[in-house]
């Protein structure tokens, strides 16, 4: 694991041969727009996030269900965009007008990404799946997201820095355009404080997931729904990687919810050092992720960081705070 040169907050490893995940720190707050901070602040640190990751991000409205989102944007081009009357660069950069009350160009941005994750074969996003958050994002209304997006290898292998000339001289800028036909690739955030982040990554990188477990979305079985969909989507191996998240020792529980969890999970259980009840969620996901992750051929990392005792991290649990740190995906290398 890796610090972003530009960014000492943002942390960041390869998930599979053609994917990248970076985990923000309590460097970098502000990133939640459910929690009460000013929705301008978040909205001016989720740009300085787009711009360290090289890529626009899809955030989640997580409300602790085990609903998962499915976006396919295959057909999405930045010439799409073109198309659309809006540019080669606002797909990125004129989005962020919406922060500061919308424009008739990032309504159409909104419209157009909606249409195309609803209207491509075998989608399973709808309009109804999508809403603007308090800071102006276009959010998808679950606990998972999946992204498919159809990239070249120059798009997987090249993701310039912001600002510098791609091959054919054009500006590159933030998502690795490389021209007016080349892909403009999406990450997937997901929100945690304690709870399990769970990253996927196809083998090729076209398919990318951020899925929020908690208590409630292990139970419901959130992950092994996600991982299920991937496999439906891609016949590529799957990599999943498990973010920071609190540990079953420091995870202290009452009698009821403990049982109630390891009835379904018998080896989650566990106990603090004080000897009371406590559930270990990021083994209940590894159960349900591990082996379908393997068999397709692919790895399982839990990266094994506890938000409780890492002070790098926030933890609700420690702090009783309204700060998230944000685990991201994207296709690429760093």
């Amino acid at each position: 694991m890796s610090t972003n040169s530009r960014y000492p907050s943002l942390l960041s490893l390869e998930l599979g041969p053609a994917a990248t995940v970076f985990i923000t720190t309590v460097d970098m707050p502000h990133l939640a727009a459910h929690t009460g901070d000013d929705p301008l602040t978040v909205r001016a640190t989720r740009d300085c996030l787009e711009d360290a990751v090289e890529a626009p991000i899809i955030w989640m409205n997580q409300t602790h269900s085990t609903a998962v989102i499915h976006t396919d944007l295959t057909a999405r081009t930045s010439n799409t965009f073109n198309q659309a009357g809006l540019g080669d660069d606002y797909a990125v950069a004129g989005r962020k007008e919406t922060k500061t009350g919308g424009s008739a160009a990032s309504n159409a941005w909104e419209s157009h990404l909606l249409t195309l994750s609803s209207q491509m074969p075998g989608a399973r996003s709808s309009a109804q799946e999508w809403e603007l958050d308090q800071a102006g994002d276009l959010v998808a209304q679950g606990d998972g997201l999946i992204i498919s997006q159809h990239l070249n290898g120059t798009a997987l292998a090249n993701f310039h820095t912001h600002g510098s000339q791609s091959d054919d001289g054009a500006d590159s800028g933030v998502g690795n355009n490389t021209g007016s036909h080349a892909p403009l690739t999406y990450a997937a955030a997901v929100l945690t404080a304690d709870c399990v982040p769970i990253l996927i990554a196809s083998h090729d990188g076209q398919h990318i997931a951020a899925i929020h477990a908690g208590r409630k979305g292990a139970l419901g079985g959130i992950a092994q729904q996600a991982i299920t969909m991937m496999r439906e989507i891609t016949t590529q191996p799957l990599h999943v990687m498990l973010g920071p998240s609190i540990c079953g020792p420091c995870y202290e529980i009452d009698p009821t919810t403990y049982n109630e969890f390891i009835a379904q999970y018998p080896s989650a259980g566990t106990q603090t050092l004080q000897g009371t009840y406590a559930i270990d969620v990021a083994g209940a996901v590894t159960q349900q992720c591990r082996e379908i992750a393997e068999c397709s051929g692919g790895t399982f990392t839990d990266l094994r960081l506890c938000t409780l005792t890492d002070k790098r991290f926030y933890s609700y649990r420690r702090d009783h705070t309204g700060q998230r740190i944000a685990s991201i995906i994207r296709p690429g290398k760093p």
